[in-house]
């Protein structure tokens, strides 16, 4: 008997070997297998149904797919182009020759090129190249190999070619596992070079001036001294940074001097006088000193300069000149001038005793 006719016999409860079916059960039977060829020409039709898309619906379909995959790249492509374009470094598409592809606005800017003429120049247009740098492009394309320089030049070649001093970098840009060119980026650093040459002069002069100065915090914590400072004070650099200016101080002025000073210099911005300070030796002496504070845009106080000299030698001359006034050159005995000058004296004492 065959399998299928079996499986049938079995689910309408008649098993191999039993009694023969009755006309009932050949009728359950009968009923059974067309319940199951019906069940199969369902399934039939809606196979075909599902394959018997037609050529205008396929057609639909693609061009639907079609246009939604252009609207997706379009709107990548002007994210990219946003994205380029918002870089303020510049940035270039070079091909394999050093030709320009593609050069963003800053770049346009930095370089005087306009967009539409970015295709007439290479980079050994815009490039103060040596032979040197020409092989580093080249070691870009052939062996895919980065080449930056901090220290490069190139040229303004829309504005009379000015050279200006640049960093860069370029990297080689692949399709596949082909070198097809290369991505350039570039900054404009003349002004940080500037900055930078104007700091060393600037701390050439702090160095290297007779007046010793000390730079301090908007609290007159010390960050800073000169070398004309070590020189006066005795004291080096990192004993005093951290501290505080009154680490000098003598002990000949009192708290009604330093506050007057405090006074003068948070409402003027400056203060200049005369101090007595100690050196690292125990050693007092006199200096002329001028402190400024330093202000930010906003006018908040955020550093407080103070340069000073010793003038010990011109109070030793100061002195010696007062005591040879009063003094005879030779004997080295008050002179007459000296005699009117304290018999003034000892007649004012007099006259106030008597008062």
């Amino acid at each position: 008997m065959h399998r299928l006719l079996k499986r049938q016999l079995k689910k309408i409860g008649l098993d191999e070997g039993g009694d023969p079916p009755d006309v009932g059960q050949w009728q359950k039977l009968l009923e059974r297998l067309e319940q199951t060829y019906q069940e199969a020409d369902n399934d039939r039709y809606t196979l075909e149904r599902s394959l018997s898309i037609s050529s205008d619906e396929m057609r639909e379909f693609y061009n639907a797919l079609k246009k939604k995959a252009a609207t997706q790249l379009a709107e990548s492509h002007d994210y990219l182009k946003t994205i380029i374009n918002s870089v303020a470094e510049g940035l270039a598409w070079l091909d394999v020759e050093g030709r320009l592809r593609l050069l963003n606005p800053a770049g346009c800017y930095m370089l005087g090129i306009l967009e539409q003429d970015v295709a007439e120049y290479t980079l050994f247009d815009i490039c103060n190249c040596s032979v040197y740098d020409r092989e580093g492009f080249e070691k870009v394309i052939a062996e895919g190999a980065s080449w930056q320089r901090d220290n490069g030049v190139f040229y303004r070649v829309g504005m009379g070619r000015r050279i200006f001093d640049v960093s860069f970098q370029i990297n080689p840009m692949y399709s596949g596992k082909r070198i097809v060119g290369a991505v350039m980026t570039f900054s404009d650093i003349s002004l940080q070079k500037a900055q930078d040459e104007r700091m060393r002069l600037w701390a050439a002069v702090f160095q290297n001036t007779e007046e010793g100065v000390i730079i301090t915090d908007a609290e007159a914590n010390i960050i800073a001294v000169n070398a004309a400072f070590t020189t006066i004070t005795g004291y080096r650099e990192k004993e005093v940074v951290g501290l505080t200016p009154t680490m000098l101080q003598s002990g000949k002025h009192d708290a009604n001097f330093y506050r007057g000073l405090w006074d003068r210099l948070l409402t003027l911005g400056f203060w200049q006088g005369e101090v007595y300070n100690r050196r690292k030796n125990g050693e007092i002496y006199p200096q002329w000193t001028v402190i400024n504070s330093i202000k930010d845009e906003k006018g908040r106080v955020i550093n407080y300069m103070s340069v000073f000299s010793d003038i010990s030698r011109i109070k030793q001359s100061e002195e010696r000149l007062e005591y040879m006034a009063h003094h005879d050159a030779l004997t080295g005995l008050p002179n007459r001038f000296q005699f009117e000058k304290l018999l003034a004296k000892s007649m004012l004492r007099l006259n106030n005793s008597t008062d």
